[in-house]
């Protein structure tokens, strides 16, 4: 069963540079996360390895979905946005108009 994910820990980055050691061995044994702020800035994070595999696959996989939305969207890539919008709402209508007269029909059926 894997670990509970532990909650952030924030330091300073000189407090940070100044505890390196320690701050590895926390994330190491730990599972902790640690945001490293600069004036007061978040800026960096220092996290497990397992986090990091996951953040990369989370990456590929966004990668390969933006790649299938262009592939989708390529077709329509001289259409107006506008007009998709209102093609777009008109099919919902349509649908949910049929919808609506098949639970009507149920109904008076039943």
């Amino acid at each position: 069963m894997p670990k509970s994910v532990k909650p952030n820990k924030t330091m300073s980055a000189s407090n940070a540079r100044q505890h390196f050691a320690g701050m590895v061995n926390e994330i190491v044994q730990e599972g902790t996360r640690v945001v490293i702020e600069k004036n007061g800035a978040p800026v960096a994070a220092v996290v497990p390895m397992i986090d990091l595999i996951r953040l990369r696959s989370l990456d590929e996989r966004n990668r390969e979905l933006l790649d299938t939305l262009a592939w989708i969207g390529e077709p329509f890539r001289d259409v107006p946005p506008e007009e998709v919008e209102a093609e777009t709402a008109r099919i919902l209508a349509e649908i949910r108009e049929e919808r609506r007269l098949a639970r009507e029909h149920v109904a008076t059926n039943s």
